[in-house]
């Protein structure tokens, strides 16, 4: 039987890496899957020793659900579950899990310490289960997502949630921010998600943390909106650190790197701009609650 290092409950800053042959359960939290891709993302994964189990049923309805509430949760509930499975890999993301949040509330704590990989609206699972158990999960492309990097990139992805490799990132000076010295664990995900959880009961609090955020599909105005909103409820009071992944398909792309810039100058910690984590090409795993450091334009991660 696979199973995953129990590393990551109960002690803060060490991340649940997969075994070398895991079997991962796919669960689908949110939106319908994109059928050629997932099926390229199952092909790259087994092609490297992942074993799969089987696709989450879906069922017609709202278009841009994969199911009725109950449905989705199960897949959840299915994956946590099973006593083959080393981690839960999300199917896509879209929209959806914050409707599971209420339903997860209570069973979170009682859930086997296996990690959750998926980003976008995945950041809710994340968020909720950070704050109810201190357990967390990989931000980390979807099985979708993994069907359009191809395997060259899925092998780098499964390299780092395996824990062999983890090159640290490296900032030039023109995207560093009040540059120094960060340390802290890391939270934080898709922008929306995260400004529209923060300050409820489902999203821990950011200080002491080093925040990641990033986004898609996002006007300039939004997403300047997001972070206003972010302020007003205190989040950055009290972070280590703020690091910006890629905000795709925006409105203004130069318009965007501006106003994240002037976001960065309000303040006083270590910002950095265009990690290489998001919706883009690069969407390298980093995983909630571990402890990273930042310095001399580099931010550093844990291996195994």
């Amino acid at each position: 039987m696979s199973t995953t290092r129990k590393s990551g409950r109960g002690k803060p800053g060490a991340p649940l890496f997969l075994p070398e042959n895991p079997v991962l359960s796919l669960f689908s939290p949110s939106g319908p899957a994109v059928p050629k891709e997932a099926a390229r993302g199952r092909k790259s994964l087994r092609g490297l020793g992942v074993k799969l189990e089987s696709m989450p049923e879906e069922e017609k309805g709202r278009p841009y659900l994969s199911g009725p509430d109950s449905l989705r949760l199960e897949s959840v509930q299915r994956g946590m579950e099973s006593p083959e499975s080393s981690g839960l890999l999300a199917v896509r993301g879209g929209y959806g899990a914050t409707r599971l949040l209420t339903s997860l509330s209570g069973l979170w704590k009682n859930f086997p310490p296996k990690p959750l990989i998926g980003f976008s609206d995945v950041t809710a699972l994340h968020l909720a289960r950070m704050k109810a158990c201190g357990c967390g999960g990989w931000h980390s492309p979807n099985l979708t997502t993994l069907g359009r990097l191809g395997v060259r990139k899925t092998r780098e992805v499964l390299s780092a949630l395996k824990g062999e490799r983890r090159e640290p990132w490296i900032f030039p000076p023109s995207s560093v921010f009040n540059s120094g010295k960060a340390r802290g664990p890391l939270l934080g995900g898709n922008l929306t998600l995260f400004s529209q959880l923060y300050g409820s009961g489902y999203c821990p609090d950011a200080q002491g943390h080093i925040l990641l955020l990033e986004d898609v599909d996002e006007k300039a105005y939004s997403i300047d909106r997001m972070l206003t909103l972010l302020s007003l409820k205190g989040a950055f009071l009290g972070i280590q650190a703020l690091v910006f992944g890629s905000f795709e398909k925006s409105d203004d792309p130069a318009l965007v790197a501006e106003m994240l810039s002037d976001f960065a100058g309000t303040l006083a910690v270590p910002v950095m701009l265009n990690a290489p984590f998001g919706h883009g090409s690069d969407n390298l795993p980093w995983y909630y609650g571990e402890t990273a450091e930042f310095e001399r334009g580099s931010l550093g991660f844990a291996v195994k």
